[in-house]
């Protein structure tokens, strides 16, 4: 089953609903913990608004399928807003990635190393 409860992504998702305490939907849980966002302690779905989301599925629709909100067929023919959109997220997305890279080279060298002194 996929993160989610009906909520924040529908009825679709009502199996979640049961999950919502565990991921600190109403209330922050202090063991709840996210690799991209380690100070969370929330479902990151419960945090995020309408706009967001709308926003968020522009990124995905273009990402997915090339569509963009306005229909033109290149991202530098729309709107400066929907340029920004799509680059703060794609820029977002890239941050993460690289700090999940230098995480698990850190952890490999510390794990080489300790091999080592063995």
């Amino acid at each position: 089953m996929d993160w989610g409860c009906s909520k924040c992504k529908g009825k679709d998702y009502a199996e979640g609903d049961e999950h919502r305490t565990v991921r600190g939907c109403e209330e922050p849980n202090e063991s709840l913990g996210f690799d991209f966002a380690p100070s969370l302690r929330r479902c990151p779905w419960s945090q995020l608004d309408a706009e967001i989301d709308l926003l968020l599925g522009w990124f995905r629709e273009w990402k997915t399928y090339g569509v963009l909100p306005f229909g033109t067929s290149n991202l530098l023919d729309e709107p400066a807003f929907v340029f920004e959109v799509i680059d703060i997220i794609n820029n977002e997305i890239e941050s993460m990635k690289i700090e999940r890279q230098k995480k698990a080279q850190a952890e490999h060298e510390a794990a080489m190393k300790k091999a080592r002194r063995r």
